[in-house]
C-alpha cells in the first residue's frame, strides 16, 4: 500500500513539474529498474537513472535504455554524476525510498552538492519522522534484515528548509488520496493506520526548492 502511495504521489508531481516546464529533466536516484519512464510516457523531459554502476549495468541489461532516456552510473553522494546532466533545462531530483537509508549529514551534503553542481533545481522525496522510523526498523528487525535500518527521517517540512536553505513547495500526506479512493474497499483497521500515518506524520512526501 505504501508503495503504490509513493508512486502514485510522486508521479503526479513529477507530471505537474513536466507540464509546468515542457523540456526539463527528470533525474531519479537510486533508481534500480524504477519505470517511471515508461508510466509517465513524455515526449518532452530527459530522463536520467542514476544509481551505482553494477546496478545500472543490470538496468541496462534488462530494461536497456531508450530516446530521452539515459543512464547514469554513480554513487549520487559524490558529485562527479551531476555534471552529465544537461543543466540548460530546469531539473526534477526525484528520491523514492532512498533518503532513509543514510544519515542526516549524508542528505545535508547531497543537498550542498547539488547546490555547487546545478541550478534551477527541485527535489522531491519521502520521508518518515522519527516516530515513523521507529515504526519501519521495528518491521524490518522482525524480517531479520538488520542491514536495511533507516536513519534518516524528517520531523518537520519548514524546519527542514531553514536547515537546508531551500524553499519548501509542498509538504503532502502520504495517503490522503488513497483513504479518499479506496475508502469503501479498506477494513476499518486499515483506514485508522493510514489516517494515524498521515494525522501524525509518520510518512510524508517533500518537495523544496534548491536554488
Amino acid at each position: 500500500m505504501a508503495s503504490v502511495a509513493r508512486y502514485y504521489n510522486m508521479d503526479r508531481m513529477v507530471k505537474f513539474f513536466i507540464s509546468k516546464n515542457q523540456k526539463c529533466n527528470i533525474v531519479y536516484l537510486g533508481a534500480g529498474l524504477e519505470t517511471a519512464y515508461y508510466r509517465l510516457d513524455s515526449q518532452s523531459a530527459l530522463f536520467y537513472e542514476v544509481d551505482l554502476p553494477k546496478v545500472i549495468d543490470i538496468r541496462r541489461s534488462i530494461l536497456g535504455e531508450h530516446k530521452n532516456e539515459i543512464l547514469v552510473s554513480g554513487d549520487i553522494f559524490d558529485p562527479s554524476w551531476m555534471h552529465k546532466i544537461n543543466s540548460s533545462f530546469p531539473s526534477l531530483l526525484i528520491a523514492s525510498g532512498v533518503f532513509q537509508y543514510f544519515t542526516e549529514d549524508k542528505v545535508m551534503g547531497f543537498i550542498k552538492n547539488i547546490r555547487a553542481n546545478l541550478k534551477d533545481v527541485e527535489l522531491i522525496f519521502d520521508a518518515a519522522n522519527k516516530t515513523g522510523i521507529k515504526y519501519a526498523n521495528r518491521y524490518v528487525k522482525k524480517t531479520g534484515n538488520t542491514h536495511a535500518l533507516m536513519h534518516f527521517y524528517v520531523n518537520d517540512g519548514i524546519a527542514f528548509s531553514r536547515k537546508t536553505n531551500t524553499i519548501l513547495i509542498e509538504e503532502r500526506a502520504f495517503f490522503k488520496d488513497t483513504r479518499k479512493m479506496l475508502s469503501k474497499k479498506l477494513g476499518l483497521y486499515t483506514r485508522i493506520a493510514l489516517w494515524i500515518v498521515d494525522n501524525k506524520k509518520r510518512a510524508i512526501l517533500l518537495h523544496f526548492r534548491i536554488n
